[in-house]
């Protein structure tokens, strides 16, 4: 019974706009671009089958439609993987303990495990952007002596002959 009404109800909607004023000797209405988003079950099969039998001659055609848009990572701002990433972003070739990084970005416990364990994996999205600035997570030792640090690489310099201009 509910889907029989949303269908009424969805043609009644169609047929208010354009192609209910009538413009030619044949009964024939302007072209009306409809867009609806329907149940992807059986009620939306119901709905759409009903709209056909009330409106014959109406064309279905498909259409590419995200909800949400596509999607993408952007880390939230005031996340601490930005703020590490920022942090080691403008910082001079050398390291910097994981210590040292929690104090100077006032992170939490948790956050700090967090990153840690994000530290840990190679292919997580933390490591990769690091990775893309030439920083890399380094640990010595294990177990309750161990030291875990970011090293930033020092960026290889090319030599250019003042004379001849030649590398």
């Amino acid at each position: 019974m509910i889907v029989k009404d949303t269908a009424a109800s969805v043609v009644q909607a169609i047929n208010r706009v354009r192609c209910r004023r009538v413009v030619d000797a044949q009964g024939g209405c302007q072209k009306t671009d409809v867009y609806i988003v329907l149940p992807s079950d059986w009620r939306g099969d119901e709905i759409l089958q009903a709209i056909h039998l009330n409106m014959p001659g109406i064309k279905e055609v498909p259409w590419d439609f995200e909800p949400d848009g596509p999607k993408v990572y952007v880390p939230r701002t005031g996340s601490a993987s930005a703020s590490i990433l920022g942090l080691v972003r403008d910082m001079p070739p050398g390291s910097i303990t994981l210590p040292a990084i929690k104090k100077e970005l006032h992170l939490t416990d948790k956050q700090f495990k967090r990153i840690k364990d994000e530290l840990a994996k190679p292919k997580s999205k933390l490591s990769l952007g690091l990775q893309g600035i030439g920083v890399f997570y380094k640990v010595e030792r294990r177990g309750k002596y161990s030291t875990s640090y970011l090293a930033k690489a020092a960026l290889p310099k090319t030599l250019v002959s003042s004379r001849t201009g030649v590398q």
